[in-house]
């Protein structure tokens, strides 16, 4: 959804066709492609960590196990790790949501791309 359709509609996304805007490289249509999927990767990194990390967290180890130690370690490191993130995001949503200065997503800055109004 974040990269195909994009990349079929002129980089217009659903929601992007209904605010009447689509996302630009300013370099060529080429360099655009190549950057969505930049901003794909971005968006989905994050979710593909609280996925690993939700899956260590639910691994049950035996008591009596010789892992046993390793298994909470890992379960406090997975949990940490989660819970730092939806702090870091929450924050910076609301930076960029109630910021008073233009100010882009992650995944906007970490792939280049700029919203335009052009249709």
């Amino acid at each position: 959804m974040f990269f195909i359709i994009p990349l079929h509609w002129s980089g217009h996304t659903v929601g992007t066709k209904i605010m009447r805007f689509c996302y630009d490289s300013k370099v060529c249509r080429a360099e655009t492609n190549k950057r969505l999927f930049k901003r794909f990767g971005a968006i989905y990194a994050m979710y593909f960590i609280t996925v690993i990390a939700s899956t260590l967290n639910n691994m049950d180890v035996p008591m009596d196990s010789p892992y046993y130690k390793s298994s909470v370690f890992l379960t406090l490191g997975t949990w940490i790790i989660f819970v730092t993130l939806t702090i870091v995001l929450f924050i910076h949503v609301m930076l960029v949501v109630f910021g008073k200065e233009k100010r882009r997503f992650y995944f906007d800055e970490a792939s280049d791309l700029y919203t335009t109004r052009k249709e």
